[in-house]
C-alpha cells in the first residue's frame, strides 16, 4: 500500500504543547498576609461564554495550598484578592475554560494595613528552559530579587548566570526547585557581591519554568518597587506531532496518509 507523507514546518511564536487547549497561566509569585497582599485581575477573552476560572495556590515546597474559584460571564471582568488566610509564600497557577488576559497586583505593606508598595506580574503562558533578565541592580539604593516557579510534576535544575555590562560571565550559581516549588533569590545571592550596577542574569533549566525579576530601592526610604517577567530565549523545537489517517474507500483510491506536523519558535532559523 502506497503511503504519502506531509511534511509542514510552521514558523509561530514559541508555545508550549497542548498551551493552545489548556488556557493554563502561570505567576511566579504569591505573597501573604500580613506583611504583603496579592489581588488577581482577570478578563474574559470569550465574547460568547462564561469563563469558569481556576486558582490554585502553592507554597515554596511545592505544596498544594489552596483553590478559589470564579465565573466570569461573556466577555467579562473580575478583581478579587487571594490566598486571604494564607501565611506561606509560594507562586500562583490559574486554569480556565476559556482564554484569558490577566495579572497579579502584589502588594507589600508599609508598616500599617492602608498604604503599601504596588508591582503588577503580568500572566505568563508559556514555560521555558532559558530566559534572560536583561538588568539587574544590587548595591547601596536598589535589590533585585529574581523570582521562579516549576510547574511541573518533578523537580527542576536551574542555573543563574550574572553577566556585566562588558559581557563578562561570573560564576555560575546552581540550584533546585522541587516539583510545583519555587524560590526567591537575590542577585547578591546569586553573584556574591553587593556592588551590581547594571548587567544580565541568564536563567536555564532541565525543563521549563517561570521568572520575574523584582526591583526596589525601600531600604533608603524611597518607593520604587517594579518588575518585569523574564524573556524567552529559547531556541528548540517546542512541539512536533504525527497524525494518522486512513480513509475506508474514499480520497486518494483508500491510500493512507500521515501528516507530521513541527512547530519551531519565531528566530529558530
Amino acid at each position: 500500500m502506497k503511503r504519502i507523507v506531509l511534511f509542514l514546518i510552521l514558523i509561530l511564536l514559541p508555545i508550549a504543547p497542548l498551551a493552545l487547549a489548556s488556557n493554563t497561566y502561570y505567576l511566579p509569585v504569591f505573597k501573604p498576609g500580613p506583611s504583603h497582599w496579592s489581588g488577581l485581575a482577570v478578563a474574559n477573552l470569550s465574547s460568547a461564554a462564561s469563563n469558569s476560572v481556576n486558582v490554585m495556590l502553592y507554597d515554596t515546597a511545592g505544596t498544594h495550598m489552596a483553590t478559589e474559584t470564579k465565573n466570569l460571564p461573556a466577555n467579562g471582568q473580575e478583581s478579587f484578592l487571594v490566598g486571604t488566610t494564607m501565611t506561606a509564600s509560594g507562586w500562583i497557577q490559574v486554569t480556565s475554560e476559556h482564554p484569558l488576559a490577566g495579572l497579579n497586583f502584589m502588594g507589600q505593606y508599609t508598616g500599617g494595613t492602608e498604604n503599601y508598595y504596588l508591582a503588577d506580574v503580568p500572566f505568563v503562558e508559556t514555560l521555558s528552559d532559558s530566559l534572560v533578565v536583561p538588568h539587574v541592580a544590587q548595591h547601596g539604593s536598589w535589590d533585585t530579587d529574581i523570582l521562579m516557579a516549576n510547574p511541573n510534576g518533578s523537580a527542576v535544575t536551574v542555573t543563574l548566570t550574572y553577566s556585566n555590562k562588558g559581557g563578562t560571565a561570573s560564576p555560575a550559581y546552581n540550584t533546585t526547585l522541587p516539583a510545583n516549588g519555587s524560590a526567591v533569590i537575590s542577585v547578591a545571592t546569586i553573584t556574591g557581591s553587593s556592588e551590581i550596577r547594571g548587567g544580565k542574569v541568564t536563567i536555564t533549566a532541565n525543563r521549563g519554568l517561570c521568572a520575574f525579576a523584582l526591583y526596589y530601592n525601600l531600604k533608603i526610604g524611597r518607593y520604587s518597587y517594579t518588575g518585569i517577567n523574564a524573556v524567552d530565549t529559547s531556541n528548540s523545537i517546542v512541539g512536533s506531532w504525527g497524525y494518522g489517517y486512513y480513509p475506508t474507500g474514499t480520497g486518494n483510491n483508500g491510500e493512507q496518509e500521515y501528516v507530521s506536523i513541527t512547530l519551531y519558535p519565531t528566530g529558530y532559523y
